[in-house]
């Protein structure tokens, strides 16, 4: 979680508002004084619940508009861990060698961003856009990507490890040479995608969509529930490896 500081004054008095990336303020008032002083400064209004107030659409207003000129470019990439992007719009934006683990980008749009070698281990990017992103040699282990759109993605020589990607669309995406070691791909679209040298040990494929996929003799499921259609393509198979239906 990330933040910025702006202080709104009247005579000596400040009130510390939290911007917290990419888009939400906060009122920082930890004590019945400073909530009061909120009120005196017009900053607040009371919700009619208790004694709960909440920032108003006006001020909100203000310090957007104080913060148009604060960009992705200008965060530090390493102090993005645990942030709260959930809705962002990051289309097109460059996030290359971000930190990013166990962040939340639940619903964000990411088409075509640029998160190459970036850390999103333990990420939340549930139902997030990544069509045409660029992850390669990024770091998606126990990530959570069910229902994710990856479709055309570059996820070549990722770390899925233990990730989720069920019903994830990954039409037409690139994981060559991905590491999805106990991935669950169950019901996932991968129609048309690149596993050539992927290694799908353990992974969980029930019910994916493989049809013309692209696969060689480095293409590993073992002991992995994998479809019959791909276990013939897949390098050092046997039946008993695998305990997956046709």
């Amino acid at each position: 979680m990330m933040s910025r500081e702006v202080p709104v004054e009247k005579h000596n008095d400040v009130v510390k508002l939290e911007y917290i990336f990419p888009g939400i303020i906060k009122l920082d008032c930890p004590d019945k004084e400073c909530r009061d002083r909120a009120l005196e400064l017009g900053l607040v209004e009371k919700t009619g619940i208790g004694e709960s107030i909440r920032l108003k659409m006006g001020i909100y207003g203000i310090v957007v508009a104080k913060l148009e000129h604060i960009t992705i470019a200008k965060w530090d990439k390493k102090l993005m861990q645990g942030a709260d992007l959930s809705n962002a719009d990051l289309r097109e934006v460059d996030l290359s060698k971000a930190n990013l683990s166990e962040a939340n980008l639940h619903w964000a749009d990411l088409r075509e961003a640029n998160l190459s070698e970036a850390n999103l281990s333990g990420t939340d990017l549930r139902e997030a856009n990544l069509s045409e992103a660029n992850l390669r040699g990024a770091d998606l282990h126990v990530a959570d990507l069910s229902k994710a759109d990856l479709s055309k993605a570059d996820l070549s020589e990722v770390y899925l490890s233990r990730a989720n990607l069920s019903k994830a669309n990954l039409r037409e995406a690139n994981l060559s040479m991905a590491t999805l070691r106990g991935a669950d791909l169950r019901d996932a679209n991968l129609r048309g995608t690149d596993l050539r040298g992927t290694d799908l040990s353990k992974a969980d494929l029930r019910g994916a969509n493989l049809e013309n996929v692209l696969a060689d003799i480095f293409t590993s499921c073992k002991r992995g529930a994998i479809p019959t259609r791909l276990k013939s393509q897949c390098h050092q198979i046997q039946s008993s490896d695998c305990n997956g239906s046709a």
